[in-house]
């Protein structure tokens, strides 16, 4: 199950597209938990930051996670089987 795994991971990241999505995922997603937390928090009261948080990060989340099938396709088209 492992092996399997990590050949998934390793198709992922064997292309630009795919590596490119699971970074904007990644780091969209913390930028929004650290956003979240400093709001709550009331460390930052900006309505600003409600925009940002609410309006820019979420398209960049989506096309973030439309990339990283994007990059597995790749994958598979140019090796030819995925789980070998």
């Amino acid at each position: 199950m492992l092996n399997v795994f990590l050949r998934f991971v390793r198709g992922l990241s064997s292309n630009l597209a795919g590596a490119l999505g699971v970074a904007l995922v990644n780091a969209t997603f913390v930028t929004f938990v650290a956003i979240e937390v400093l709001r709550l928090t009331g460390i930052v009261q900006s309505a600003y930051v409600g925009m940002v948080s609410y309006l820019f990060l979420p398209p960049i989340f989506v096309s973030g996670l439309l990339l990283i099938p994007l990059g597995w396709w790749i994958y598979v088209r140019r090796v030819g089987r995925p789980w070998r």
